[in-house]
């Protein structure tokens, strides 16, 4: 594989990534301060999830298109970074269903 292609796949890693990250990271805010915020977070981990799956969907039938390489090929090179942010979004996810619904008390 060449270095284009894998600095093309880093780069729609990295916006993807950083995307599902603010996600996440508003969806925290908004479990610890705002009225509605076991129904947002997790609706947000649910988006991140739906990202992610789309995600390693471009890796295999999208791109291969443009790069010449093989699904599987992006594959194995995308999916050690999609797989570790899939288990973060899984992880927040469970932790946000397994919370009761109004846990923090507002001051």
């Amino acid at each position: 594989m060449g270095a284009g292609i894998i600095n093309m796949l880093a780069r729609i890693g990295i916006v993807i990534d950083v995307l599902v990250s603010v996600l996440l990271v508003i969806s925290g805010y908004a479990a610890y301060e705002c009225e509605e915020r076991h129904e947002f977070a997790i609706i947000a981990s649910f988006v991140g999830v739906g990202f992610v799956v789309i995600e390693f969907v471009l890796f295999y039938t999208w791109l291969p298109d443009l790069t010449g390489c093989t699904g599987e090929e992006l594959l194995i090179a995308g999916a050690p970074f999609l797989s570790l942010v899939l288990l973060f979004l899984v992880l927040a996810l469970y932790y946000q269903l397994k919370l009761p619904g109004k846990k923090y008390p507002r001051f």
